[in-house]
């Protein structure tokens, strides 16, 4: 009669697993990939990610630039190595790549007044750039100054007022009122107050001094914006001798 065997206890089976699992580990621990022996088969899709890519493994030749977008990209030889090129400004003038200086800014003469019963600068707004004044009394050019007056803006945007005024009837002590008007683009942003020469001829100017304002852009009343007065001068006379008077319009 045969024995009937018992089943192996549980402290045998779990050793016997223990033992599988220490030798597969080891088994696996000693095995060798052969060189060249994994292939793109055996990676998994996107298992090579940019950490795991060697700085400066990537060259290009190993690139295949059709089709290729980079945004933003600019050449280099169209960034830093051409020569500029178009119209020039500011205070160049012609084109690039051989631009030049810009030629001086053509001055403005103060326009003769009509010398009639209306005066220009009475309207409203003011006539710019014309002598004030009506037919009993009124501003013109210098009688004796080759240049009358006149004004412009150079090329660093300084507004220049020059050159010699007549009154056809003598100034008094207190002034002479307004000569003319400024354009509003050539009008400054606060008073201007200038030191000028005044007197009977231009033999004579030492003979008293004055004193010429220009009124800003944003004076309360329109109408002595931008205008150009004579005022508290030291004598009387026909002639006003500015010089070359300048200010900025931005400040």
């Amino acid at each position: 009669m045969l024995k009937r065997r018992r089943p192996p206890s549980p402290a045998f089976v779990i050793s016997l697993v223990a033992l599988f699992v220490a030798l597969g580990g080891t088994s696996y621990a000693a095995i060798k990939l052969p060189k060249n022996s994994v292939g793109a088969k055996q990676l998994k899709k996107n298992a090579v990610t940019a950490p795991k890519i060697k700085n400066g493994a990537v060259t290009a030749s190993k690139l295949n630039t059709a089709g290729l977008t980079v945004p933003n990209a600019v050449h280099a030889t169209s960034a830093g190595g051409a020569p500029p090129t178009g119209p020039a400004g500011g205070a160049l003038a012609g084109t690039y790549p051989s631009p030049s200086i810009a030629p001086a800014a053509a001055a403005t003469s103060v326009a003769a007044n009509p010398a009639t019963a209306t005066d220009p600068c009475g309207g409203s707004p003011p006539q710019t750039g014309i002598f004030c004044g009506n037919s009993s009394a009124f501003w013109s050019g210098g009688l004796y100054a080759g240049d009358k007056v006149q004004f412009w803006r150079d090329r660093l945007g300084v507004v220049h007022i020059a050159g010699e005024a007549h009154r056809s009837s003598p100034f008094a002590i207190n002034g002479g009122g307004f000569l003319f008007y400024l354009p509003p683009a050539d009008r400054p942003q606060s008073f201007q107050v200038f030191p000028v020469a005044v007197g009977q001829s231009a033999g004579a100017f030492g003979a008293g001094v004055g004193i010429l304002i220009v009124y800003p852009a944003n004076f309360p009343s329109p109408a002595a914006r931008g205008g150009v007065s004579l005022i508290d001068t030291s004598s009387g006379g026909n002639e006003l001798f500015i010089g070359d008077v300048e200010f900025r319009t931005d400040g």
